[in-house]
C-alpha cells in the first residue's frame, strides 16, 4: 500500500502531509481560539510580556561567552623592574620573615601577617597579553613558611615566587628595623 502525499489547505511551513494523516482535521482547524473568561482562560491566563521575558533571562546560549568578554576587560601591564635598592630591601624583609618563621614554634609565636604585592602573568591563552604581560595583585595573609630552596613565600592565602614579588609590608617588618 502506497501513501499519497497531499498539501494541507493550511500548510505548516513547506511540509506536506499524507492523505490518511490521522489528525488532518485538527490540523486544518488551525490554532485553538479561546474567548476571554472561558474555562480555559481561567485555568491558563495569558502571561504578561514582563513575566515571559523572565523565562528566557537565565538562558546563556554561548556558555562561557560572558566570562570570556569580561576577562578581556582586565588591564594588563608589563613587568616592572626593581631597582637594586628595592631588591636589597625586599631581600632584608624576606630574611627577617625567614628568622621569624624558622620553625613551627617561632611561626606560631610570632604569627607574621604581611601584605604582598606580586606579579601575576596573564593566564588567558586567547588574550594578546598571554605570555608577555600580567597584572599586579595584592594579597594579605599570615606567613606560613619561606622556602629558600624553591624561592617561594608561602602565605595562608597564596604561594608567591621571589622573582614575582614586588612589595612586602607588615607590622613585624616595621618593628624589626626594616623601613617600609
Amino acid at each position: 500500500m502506497q501513501k499519497r502525499w497531499i498539501t494541507v489547505n493550511k500548510p505548516i511551513g513547506y511540509m506536506s502531509m499524507p492523505a490518511d494523516f490521522h489528525h488532518l482535521a485538527l490540523l486544518q482547524q488551525g490554532r485553538p481560539r479561546h474567548r476571554k473568561y472561558d474555562d480555559f482562560w481561567f485555568r491558563h491566563p495569558t502571561m504578561s510580556p514582563g513575566h515571559r521575558a523572565k523565562l528566557f533571562a537565565p538562558f546563556d546560549a554561548l556558555r562561557g561567552f560572558s566570562e570570556a568578554v569580561s576577562s578581556k576587560e582586565v588591564a594588563y601591564e608589563a613587568r616592572r623592574q626593581l631597582s637594586a635598592q628595592q631588591r636589597d630591601e625586599l631581600e632584608r624583609k624576606l630574611q627577617t620573615l625567614s628568622r621569624l618563621t624558622a620553625n613551627g614554634h617561632l611561626a606560631r609565636e610570632n604569627v607574621p601577617s604581611v601584605t604582598a604585592e606580586y606579579y601575576l602573568p596573564c593566564s588567558d591563552m586567547f588574550s594578546d597579553a598571554y605570555g608577555t604581560m600580567g597584572q599586579y595583585v595584592c594579597t594579605s595573609g599570615t606567613v606560613v613558611r619561606i622556602d629558600r630552596c624553591s624561592r617561594l613565600l608561602i602565605l595562608s592565602t597564596a604561594i608567591i615566587c621571589f622573582d614575582d614579588l614586588f612589595r612586602l609590608e607588615g607590622e613585624l617588618l616595621r618593628s624589626s628595623g626594616s623601613a617600609v
